[in-house]
């Protein structure tokens, strides 16, 4: 019989034994490892409502996505993740994911939910409560549109201008879209009168619909906007944890079950679920509720509840022959080892899982000895004893029995380190390439004017027609209406994000010099790219040989998978490094995404070829933190590593120096010493730089001078915007590290009221795990205060106090004793917020977080979760303060996105225009911030393209004609909105495009008006005349001006034959040789658009 993997592994849990045990017993133990708890969970879902309680948020992750992956259905119940009584809402992910568990509980049977065992514990209002909540709609259904959107307020939906996110509407029109947290997709509803006339689910992202329903639920956003029994204020800040005070009784999760439940739980988290308690409470006022369950009173109290209790060495355990895996060490070369000797040779079935294709074919690559073979989780087995299978599973295991021997091994098993679940983190992918939304009062760049600021959309009365204007206002208060045909001119200003850009004056020549300065300055620097690229090319440096065998080894011995970007990155640098042209390389990636790793293979493989490594740091901290590394990873090798900053004494200087001269030293790691005349190489053949904007031109070219047939490579911890790396990848060789590993846990973030009691419970939670905590004010003065009152609260805790004014001697001390784990808690302002790469620090506070930028707040997140823990991160803001709109935003928006994949999202904006700076120096850093990002790459990339000779003119036509151009307020009202829909229709390419944004307009918006009709007449004309070169199209009193530019297609013989035969009346001027005046006529756009356009393919250079 073919048995496919998924088939086969279930048929392994012979579970009628246990169920019969369950139906007889309430309570029963379990003797399994963790890997097997999502196939007993969906095979127990058969009969029960199962719950899984996890002790933390990762274990839940874990379960979940392994029960997902097995087939069963399965709902998240997230913590709430706001400290109890702060004014913080939660996050809207988390309370939709609660919302959808709540929903479906009551709704089917034979489901799993995976909780935590503080979400299990926490009060939810009374089911009777939510299901009077429940609102059906639909299709033909008599409902005033009014009404419903009083309904989704009341439910506590948010009304915003485009429905992207769950817990989110809005309305344009007899349209309303709502995004229930239920579903996975967006619900348009479509009002005739009082009557809906249509529903349909549409896309989120592309805002398109796809299915028209019949009908759906309308549930609350939020359990906090469940019907309430009492009165109600709307005003009560911290609902979240004052709505048990609006209702007699209330319920727990276990009673939204509509069928028969069982709960599953490891037996540490019955003393577990004690400390939540307890822990919640001390932050509890007198007076108050609590919002949590006894645990043993949940459990007892239920007569029909069957419990399943995992645990070792129970009387009456139950077993179904499962280990756990075995655990490797010293990477894949003891891996492939161990499996071959104990399983392979032992008759074992092995099975390696993976999550993703990529990784599958990485395995392939390292086990081809066994020849593997890689299968879905639904492809047959048989007659294949080592399998790679894509399927997701955090944890393996072992069964051994008279029959069968299988081994299921996991990435995790193998790299003894945990994978990151991408299923909660909520990213922005993109910002540069595709960020238009332009709200009003933000910066933006005419291409023709400069930096002014975008004010709205307004309707003017031109010559009788009405049309849209683009309102820009300029320095002294000075306005520029824009006509929308020029909105392509419009771009989001994107430059110096710490402080405001200085307006142009439109009656003054400030752009003019800035961009002709910036112009100048621009080609200057493409051509000493394209000058150092030649001459480097000409230059004979050091080909370093092939891959040996110790290079496998010492590449198999990484304990993680690589990511895809990390194996084409050091493919690149090897090919560089193994011709005889000198290498000089920059690899871009954020914090954690696999440098060092990538330069210790690089520098690996020149000790190999018999040269000399030079790694240089801008700080002592970060060159005892590569020291440390690179011994670590070195280990077992014979590499010869040392280290020098500002505290290697005389002696040890003096040896260091010896060393490197007579070859007894391999690599040496240090700070700008290294610029040192005395240090001389024996063999010099890679020299990497970190950081490499830190330190000046002048020390880069004096080693380069020095040392000119060597490799370079140097290191960016700040990401840089796709579209410059495109604009340079032909001049400079630029690597880029994009991928998170899968290593990394998202920090759980808190927003919140200060309070030192809450400071004292996350700095002895951090303590309780042997773990270290950052502790952030940028007031100087205030520092010694926050120490003294932490050692008050927090005695056994050791802490030390670093800022800018201590001196850099004593301020390395404190970091360094951070690093050495010579202090628990380190005192500081936002010096740390860059630099410091501390796996043991996983917890920062932040007081005084409304004070921060967002890309600040973001890298202070980034200093914590650097390891296999959880991170937290608190920012905290005082009590009763009424923060402004843009401090509650960025707030909002670091607890709402967990981003790893840093430099392409919002947050980072900041960050990316930073290392752009980095790596282009600080005259072109300055002109980014003069023109704007955008202005800026776009003149990059043409004098690049000029200095190649690959340049090619693009004409955008400028057209304004007479008509009756605008928007109607009653279609689309909002003129970021607006905004974005000219830009969609007048940026058109092709006939293709203009049919699918007709058909996304009337989908989002209803029945296309005949105003907008008239733009995309506009459109075609556009591509017409910018196809053949016409540089624009104006209607004056008498005739239609056409402007032809010096790329222009026009065939001169056929104009003058056009004029002679009178088939358009046409007017040539002797004075003005690069233009057509065409005499005006009264007509509407459609027909006017047509006769210009055949009069241009009348005048077209055909073939």
């Amino acid at each position: 019989m073919q048995l496919s993997f998924l088939g086969y592994i279930l048929s392994l849990f012979k579970i009628e034994a246990l169920l019969e045990k369950i139906r007889c017993d309430k309570e029963n133990y379990l003797n399994i490892p963790k890997g097997s708890i999502p196939f007993i969970l969906s095979k127990l879902s058969k009969e029960y409502n199962c719950f899984y309680i996890s002790k933390n948020e990762i274990e839940a992750e874990e379960i979940f996505e392994g029960v997902k992956a097995v087939g069963q259905e399965v709902y998240f119940f997230p913590e709430v993740d706001v400290i109890p009584y702060s004014s913080a809402f939660p996050s809207a992910d988390k309370l939709s994911d609660r919302m959808t568990a709540m929903y479906f509980l009551q709704n089917k049977k034979g489901i799993v939910v995976v909780t935590t065992v503080e979400a299990f514990l926490r009060k939810l209002p009374p089911v009777e409560f939510f299901k009077k909540s429940i609102l059906r709609v639909n299709k033909g259904q008599n409902l005033e549109r009014e009404e419903i959107i009083r309904k989704l307020v009341e439910y506590g939906y948010i009304r915003d201008f485009k429905t992207t996110e769950q817990g989110n509407f809005s309305v344009r029109g007899d349209i309303v879209d709502v995004f229930l947290p239920t579903m996975s997709c967006g619900i348009r509803i479509n009002f005739l009168g009082n009557t809906i006339e249509a529903i349909k689910e549409y896309n989120p992202a592309s805002q398109i619909s796809y299915k028209e329903v019949e009908g759906f639920e309308l549930v609350p956003a939020n359990e906090f906007s469940i019907e309430k029994e009492k009165d109600f204020t709307q005003t009560d800040r911290v609902i979240h944890s004052d709505f048990v005070n609006y209702y007699s009784n209330l319920s727990s999760l276990l009673d939204y079950s509509s069928t028969a439940t069982l709960v599953m739980f490891d037996e540490n988290i019955l003393s577990q679920a004690d400390n939540v308690r307890i822990t919640h409470e001390q932050l509890m006022e007198k007076g108050r509720i609590s919002l949590f369950w006894n645990f043993g009173d949940l459990l007892t109290n239920n007569e029909d509840l069957r419990k399943v209790i995992v645990k070792r060495g129970a009387e009456n355990e139950f077993s179904f022959r499962l280990n756990d895996p075995p655990e490797f060490g010293e990477g894949f070369s003891r891996f492939i080892t161990d499996v071959e000797e104990f399983y392979i040779k032992n008759g074992y079935r092995v099975f390696i899982l993976v999550e993703y294709e990529d990784l599958a074919r990485r395995f392939m690559e390292i086990l081809k000895k066994f020849k593997p073979r890689m299968i879905d989780k639904n492809e047959s087995i048989n007659g294949y004893n080592f399998n790679i299978v894509l399927f997701n599973l955090e944890h393996g295991f072992e069964y051994v029995s008279e029959n069968e021997k299988v081994l299921l091994l996991t990435e995790s098993d193998i790299s003894g380190k945990k994978r990151i679940f991408r299923k909660r983190i909520r990213q922005i992918d993109t910002i540069f390439e595709d960020i238009e939304e332009i709200q009003e009062g933000e910066y933006v760049v005419h291409l023709n004017y400069g930096i002014g600021v975008f004010k709205g959309v307004e309707r003017i009365n031109v010559l009788g027609k009405e049309k849209d204007y683009i309102l820009l206002k300029y320095a002294d208060d000075e306005k520029l209406y824009v006509p929308l045909e020029q909105s392509n001119l419009i771009g989001k200003y994107i430059g110096a994000l710490d402080k405001k850009p200085a307006l142009d004056s439109l009656g003054g020549k400030s752009w003019a010099k800035k961009k002709n300065k910036a112009e100048k300055s621009i080609r200057e620097f493409a051509q000493k790219l394209v000058s150092i690229y030649a001459k480097r090319k000409e230059l004979k440096g050091i080909a370093f040989l092939p891959d040996t065998e110790w290079q496998k080894d010492f590449e198999n011995r990484f304990e993680y998978i690589e990511t895809p970007d990390q194996v084409k990155v050091i493919e690149e640098i090897k090919r560089d490094m193994e011709k005889n042209i000198p290498m000089d390389r920059l690899l871009c990636g954020d914090v954690g995404f696999g440098k060092t790793e990538v330069a210790m293979r690089a520098a690996f493989k020149a000790v190999l070829s018999g040269k000399q490594v030079a790694v240089v740091a801008p700080t002592t901290i970060l060159v005892e933190q590569h020291y440390l590394t690179f011994i670590d990873r070195f280990k077992g090798f014979p590499v010869k590593i040392e280290m020098v900053s500002r505290y290697t004494d005389n002696k040890h200087f003096k040896s260091i120096v010896n060393g490197l001269k007579n070859h007894s030293i391999d690599i040496i790691i240090g700070t700008h010493k290294l610029f040192s005349k005395e240090i001389l190489f024996h063999s010099p053949g890679l020299v990497i730089i970190d950081e490499e904007h830190k330190f000046g031109v002048g020390q880069k070219e004096t080693l380069k001078e020095r040392y000119p047939m060597v490799d370079f490579l140097s290191l960016s911890a700040t990401p840089i915007p796709r579209t410059l790396n495109m604009a340079l990848s032909s001049l400079r060789d630029i690597s880029l590290l994009e991928t998170p590993p899968d290593i990394r846990i998202p920090v759980e973030t808190y927003v919140g009221d200060f309070s030192m009691e809450l400071v004292k419970y996350a700095i002895n939670g951090e303590l309780n795990r042997k773990g270290q905590i950052f502790f952030v004010h940028n007031t100087i003065k205030r520092l010694p205060e926050y120490a003294f009152a932490i050692k008050q609260l927090v005695p056994e805790a050791r802490v030390a106090i670093a800022h800018g004014q201590i001196g850099e001697e004593e301020l390395e001390k404190a970091f360094i004793g951070f690093v050495k784990r010579e202090y628990d808690v380190l005192v500081s302002t936002t010096i740390i917020d860059s630099g410091l790469d501390i796996t043991n620090a996983n917890t920062i506070i932040v007081s005084d977080a409304h004070r921060y930028g967002l890309s600040q707040l973001y890298q202070l997140k980034g200093r914590v979760g650097r390891g296999k823990l959880q991170g937290y991160a608190y920012f905290l803001y005082p009590p009763q303060k009424a923060l402004n709109e843009k401090a509650q935003k960025r707030l909002f928006v670091i607890n709402e996105y967990t981003n790893l994949g840093a430099g392409f999202n919002i947050a980072l904006k900041d960050l990316e225009i930073r290392g752009a700076g980095n790596i282009l120096g600080r005259e072109q850093h300055g002109n980014i911030v003069a023109l704007g990002y955008d202005v800026y790459t776009r003149l990059l990339r043409e004098e690049v393209e000029k200095l190649k000779g690959t340049y090619r003119e693009e004409v955008e036509t400028m057209i304004d004609l007479n008509y009756n151009a605008y928007i109607p307020d009653e279609y689309i009202s909002e003129s970021t909105v607006k905004m974005e829909v000219y830009k969609k229709i007048l940026s058109v390419k092709n006939e293709e495009e203009i049919k699918n944004i007709l058909k996304e307009l009337f989908d989002r918006f209803g029945s296309v008006p005949s105003e907008i009709e008239a733009l995309f007449e506009i459109s075609r004309l556009k591509i017409k005349a910018s196809s053949i070169g016409v540089e624009s199209i104006i209607e004056k009193d008498r005739y239609i001006e056409i402007t032809f530019s010096k790329y222009s297609k026009v065939d001169v013989i056929k104009v003058m034959n056009l004029k002679s035969s009178g088939k358009h009346e046409i007017e040539i001027r002797p004075n003005l040789k690069n233009k057509i005046f065409y005499r005006g006529f009264e007509s509407n756009i459609v027909i006017k658009v047509k006769r210009l356009i055949s009069f241009l393919d009348d005048i077209t250079i055909r073939g």
